[in-house]
């Protein structure tokens, strides 16, 4: 038993309400590498309590838990329902950013299940749901999702129908639902990325994004591209 699972344990024996969900979830989530059957019982215990005395925070925090146990277990069937009912709750708190991460999961899922429409459909609402948004990390991770899986269909009529939305991602790595706004008077360019679009392996088109800053992108701007084009 790890020094971390006897310091939850220990607390556990004096907590109560909502500290104990708290401290039952914490358990079940150190138990996750050693004993699914273990992580799911502590996760269950604080689903019950959190339920028994109102705390939404709490029940929605042991549902994505037990969803958690049952995708590591490969049981995505299971796991599904579980983060579905924690999305629901996670929208009705506001919690933007959980919600993002929980669709782009729940679009994980059917990805595993196959079922690649709904995959699309939960990377799309995880790209609206980060507009605007800084983090570029998760926005190049929905993206690139979102090319596999259009891939995976292998129908790129399709693919090119289905992303008639146009996002812009600025320097500073924002979000936007749009195309970049026409700006006047901008310097000559001294930086450029083009990026082939292609089907079936033919070169369609290109895109392209220039910059008047001198080595203005690095790889990760390639790679955001590169998904960028799988969606075109």
């Amino acid at each position: 038993m790890s020094i971390e699972i006897e310091k939850l344990k220990k607390q556990l024996e004096s907590v109560s309400g909502t500290d104990r969900v708290d401290v039952l979830i914490k358990l079940a989530s150190a138990y996750n590498n050693q004993s699914a059957t273990t992580a799911l019982e502590y996760s269950k215990e604080a689903l019950h309590l959190a339920r028994e005395i109102g705390y939404r925070q709490g029940e929605a925090l042991a549902l994505s838990g037990i969803g958690s146990i049952h995708y590591m277990l490969a049981d995505f069937t299971e796991a599904l329902p579980q983060y579905q009912q924690a999305l629901l709750i996670e929208k009705e708190l506001k919690n933007t950013t959980t919600v993002a991460n929980l669709v782009f999961t729940i679009g994980i899922i059917h990805d595993k299940m196959g079922t690649y429409e709904k995959a699309i459909e939960c990377n799309m609402e995880a790209m609206e749901l980060l507009k605007g948004s800084d983090n570029k990390d998760s926005m190049s991770r929905t993206l690139n999702k979102l090319g596999l899986c259009y891939r995976k269909l292998d129908d790129y009529e399709k693919a090119m129908r289905g992303t008639s939305k146009r996002y812009t991602i600025n320097e500073e790595g924002g979000v936007y639902k749009g195309s970049p706004p026409q700006e006047k008077d901008v310097e000559s360019t001294n930086s450029s990325i083009l990026v082939p679009l292609k089907i079936d392996n033919e070169t369609v088109g290109v895109i392209q994004v220039q910059s008047y800053r001198l080595d203005a992108y690095g790889q990760d701007d390639i790679d955001l591209l590169s998904s960028l084009a799988l969606l075109c």
